[in-house]
């Protein structure tokens, strides 16, 4: 093997175990539906969007697992070639290499043209595709062109050995490596690879139980896989053992009797996903605080995907009545009041503006907040912010705009939302039930009622 052929197998190998390494880490990415690290969310450039759709997965399994498969056979073949089985592992290694870069085109068109959504973590994996199956193509050539002056020195006499043992030797003649049966092997199985995801249809919505603990001592405290850090709300009597139920019994529960500085009755309830109870009654809802079920929803008004699950909402709503409500829970990804947010893209411009006057508009006229909650995320874009601030000075006065104490404790607000989806690794739309996180866009309201139905028990209305 000439020096030119070792350096491009050293490559090929070199550029296969970074795949590797990125393919294994998005299997454990995608399996425990964490965030991805310094993939923030930034116009095309959505992580979370791309490996939660169903195109990444195969029959359910997360393609990024057959990737690491196929990266492991490209190290494989690598090491044939250096050993006695060298015709074998040329042959394998072509295979493995047309998958690789005719996967990564596959892919590289779906983010691009369908999900219209990038990763970046999966672009570096399809680039060391392509320029694994490169090398391959350059490799080939290099040993068949050397395999061919050694035969033609062996036959002008340059050499001691025969042509025959000389093709022996180097096992990478015309006739050593199969082509046909590499290629037709990488595409049967790009085949089945794009037949599966096209026919397979894996449900939009992903729930997720979370187990919680008993609280501990006074305090309410959960225990969670994913979440450790402070909630948005913190009770005004920490020191009081609170009972926590769904269901609220003045004669059982004291705190049913307490009000907070507007009048309403209190309603704490705990749900797992989050440190401590949270008084539903207190913060922006679209319902009844007193529904049987109560649900959180973490969204933000210029995040696309929140306001294509908004309709689903009202659908439940419709559907349900009084039967269940739904705690809002801003969780803008602007700059300015995300401390989790680095860099700001234009989309995101005006996120913390339009969470702030949302709550605003629930301190001053809670009455007008599911109007103007609706109002915002009606259309597929959110509507301009001087249209925003004219809505409220509508509904509120000038108090929505001016009041500074107003200002100060909703970026209090959000910053708390913020930590909290940070500590529950997920993107944004995602809603809270008592004992778990759902995640995703239903792909038709029937998946979205099945849900509801069969985990929180509601009934359609007659």
């Amino acid at each position: 093997m000439s020096n030119t052929a070792k350096r491009l197998l050293g490559l090929i190998a070199l550029l296969a175990l970074v795949g590797l390494g990125l393919s294994l880490y998005l299997t454990w990415a995608t399996w425990s539906t964490s965030s991805l690290a310094g993939c923030q969310t930034d116009g095309l450039v959505d992580c979370d969007h791309v490996l939660t759709s169903h195109w990444s997965k195969w029959l359910g399994i997360p393609v990024s697992l057959f990737g690491s498969l196929v990266y492991t056979s490209i190290l494989a073949a690598c090491v044939l070639v250096a050993s006695r089985f060298r015709r074998i592992g040329e042959t394998s290694l072509l295979c493995m290499s047309l998958l690789a870069a005719g996967s990564a085109a596959w892919f590289i068109g779906l983010q691009f043209f369908l999900l219209q959504s990038l990763c970046l973590y999966c672009l570096g994996v399809h680039l060391c595709s392509l320029a694994i199956c490169t090398l391959t193509i350059f490799y080939l050539k290099s040993v068949s062109a050397a395999s061919n002056e050694d035969q033609m020195r062996a036959l002008l006499g340059v050499m001691e050995q025969s042509p025959a043992q000389n093709f022996e030797q180097s096992g990478s003649a015309a006739g050593g490596i199969k082509p046909w049966i590499a290629s037709g092997l990488a595409s049967l199985s790009l085949v089945v690879l794009m037949c599966g995801q096209i026919l397979y249809q894996p449900p939009g919505i992903v729930f997720e139980k979370i187990e919680s603990t008993e609280p501990q001592g006074n305090e309410s405290v959960v225990s969670t896989s994913s979440s450790e850090t402070n909630t948005i709300e913190q009770l005004q009597e920490e020191n009081q053992p609170i009972e926590l139920s769904n269901s609220v019994d003045p004669a059982l529960d004291e705190t049913a009797n307490e009000v907070d500085g507007d009048g309403v009755a209190r309603r704490f309830i705990q749900f797992a996903a989050l440190k401590k109870p949270i008084d539903v009654a207190s913060l922006p809802i679209l319902g009844s605080p007193k529904a049987k079920q109560v649900m959180v929803e973490m969204l933000d008004y210029t995040c696309r995907h929140c306001r294509h699950f908004h309709p689903n909402i009202h659908a439940a709503t419709e559907r349900y009545g009084d039967q269940i409500s739904f705690v809002i829970l801003h969780v803008p990804l602007g700059k300015s009041c995300n401390p989790h947010v680095r860099h700001e893209h234009r989309d995101h411009r005006n996120a913390c503006e339009y969470a702030r006057l949302a709550l605003n508009i629930w301190k001053l006229k809670r009455e007008k907040f599911a109007e103007y909650h609706n109002w915002l995320m009606e259309s597929d874009t959110p509507p301009t912010l001087g249209s925003a601030k004219s809505y409220a000075l509508k509904l509120a006065g000038k108090e929505v705009l001016l009041d500074q104490d107003l200002a100060s404790e909703s970026l209090n607000k959000v910053a708390d939302n913020s930590d909290d989806l940070m500590a529950l690794r997920g993107g944004l739309p995602m809603l809270l039930t008592e004992g778990g996180k759902l995640q995703g866009i239903p792909r038709s309201e029937q998946e979205w009622f099945e849900f509801l139905e069969n985990e929180l028990l509601l009934t359609p209305l007659e």
